[in-house]
């Protein structure tokens, strides 16, 4: 069901994750040095300042998670703006590459619209020392003129040691700040961070303010879809991909957690309040009689109910009408003998200017041990795998908890409507709508379990 929630953030918070995507945050019109002090928390400090303890965990993936909530001054025109609740979220990946490499490569500003898709212009305002201001042009083409975004953002890097400070000056997202930071962990690899926060409560412009007001719940996807975009281009200019593995069916690639790892993994899901996420390497999957390049991203939740109502709610698509207003229909009837449910669920997503209609048609199996696989059987998401994973948590204060492991990917199609079909052209069209997506159906499904209680 992660889907419904994907395609919003296919015509969604896109434009905002080329905004948010160079660890950017709040500035002025005119060009001027801002002096402001960096709150951003250091990566590592979840993990005793061990860079080879996230290197590790992180593995060949994409890893992403929160921080605890925090206080923030932001400069601004108005004067210092103090936010006593900022969460920062940071991704991490391991380059072939020297610690200087990634240096270079991130202090080039200027060539930035060469590294980056959708920006397509760089151009230094000002420098004073080892901090540059720079305006960046980004430009996100849509066939829907109104879906369009074109701008000028305006962001102030410091370049240090090993990490690059970023204020935003000036952008939709008007506040936030965020950090680049680099750890060699051998002579031939490094580990990358982008840790970044902004403050989607107070956006500006009409497409960002309208498409935020219209969907409030896509803020819970929208840093882990910055993160994701700024590492995925940088893994794909030092570990460009190559040929693509071929798995066999339902031989979803999956992240696999030691009993260390994974309660290092339940602590961030406690002090982060935020899933933690995987973004694995594309495979190809099967799909008839040819296989299908598909990006999977496996996500780690706190679930605030017992792991059997926690099952029966997230794989059981008749709940989903209640727990998401973008669904308007849902149809299920059992599959003989196969122990599943095939379901169609109609969603229709407003996003204040524009309605995007579709349907998902989708297979649900219980494979046994608490464990579920769902595929897409035809719809307007021709592809579509997962896998759902339930395990009981010990008791907590709040009560009964579960611990899930929810493994998916998504693409659409050639056959696709028209609206769903013009976000194949945007970059990483395949893989951002999966990771933005994540969070929020974890979201949505913990306020369900909250408030829908059985008696």
């Amino acid at each position: 069901m992660q889907t419904i929630d994907s395609k919003k953030i296919k015509f969604t918070p896109k434009p905002l994750i080329y905004i948010l995507s160079f660890s950017a945050c709040a500035t002025f019109s005119h060009a001027q040095i801002t002096p402001w002090q960096d709150n951003t928390p250091p990566a590592l400090q979840p993990f005793n300042d061990s860079a080879t303890q996230l290197a590790q965990l992180a593995g060949s993936d994409i890893m992403i998670y929160s921080h605890p909530l925090r206080e923030v001054n932001i400069p601004s025109k108005k004067g210092t703006l103090r936010y006593k609740n900022a969460r920062f979220t940071t991704a991490a990946v391991v380059l072939s590459a020297k610690p200087e490499q990634i240096k270079q490569v991130l202090s080039q500003y200027s060539n930035y619209s060469r590294l980056f898709p959708t920006l397509t212009k760089a151009t230094e305002i000002e420098r004073q020392g080892n901090i540059s201001q720079m305006k960046y042009h980004i430009h996100v083409p849509v066939p829907i003129p109104i879906l369009s975004f074109n701008e000028d953002v305006v962001m102030q890097h410091q370049l240090l040691n090993n990490s690059i400070q970023t204020l935003i000056v000036d952008a939709p997202i008007q506040y936030g700040m965020g950090k680049f930071e680099w750890h060699a962990i051998d002579s031939n690899h490094t580990l990358v961070t982008l840790t970044q926060w902004g403050d989607l409560d107070k956006p500006k412009g009409f497409l960002v303010s309208t498409i935020l007001k219209a969907l409030p719940e896509v803020k819970q996807g929208i840093p882990q879809s910055v993160d994701t975009f700024v590492l995925e281009t940088l893994k794909r200019k030092f570990d460009p991909m190559g040929k693509l593995p071929v798995q066999g069916p339902r031989q979803i690639p999956t992240k696999k957690l030691t009993n260390t790892e994974k309660a290092l993994v339940q602590k961030l899901n406690y002090q982060g309040g935020n899933p933690v996420m995987f973004v694995h390497r594309p495979v190809n999957m099967p799909y008839s009689n040819r296989a299908e390049a598909l990006q999977f991203v496996t996500t780690f939740a706190t679930l605030n109910a017992p792991m059997a109502r926690s099952a029966e709610v997230l794989t059981t698509p008749t709940h989903y009408k209640n727990m998401f207003k973008q669904v308007s229909k849902v149809e299920s009837k059992p599959i003989q003998n196969q122990n599943g449910i095939d379901t169609t669920i109609t969603v229709k997503v407003g996003l204040g200017v524009i309605a995007i209609p579709f349907r998902l048609k989708l297979n649900y199996f219980n494979e046994g041990q608490n464990r579920y696989y769902y595929q897409a059987n035809g719809g307007d998401i021709e592809y579509m795998q997962g896998q759902m994973h339930f395990s009981a948590l010990a008791n907590t204060k709040s009560g009964q908890q579960t611990f899930l492991s929810m493994t998916s990917a998504s693409k659409i199609g050639d056959n696709a409507p028209f609206l769903l079909k013009i976000g194949k052209s945007l970059p990483y069209a395949d893989l951002l709508p999966t990771v933005g997506g994540a969070p929020v159906f974890i979201y949505k499904a913990n306020q369900y379990l909250q408030t829908n209680k059985p008696s």
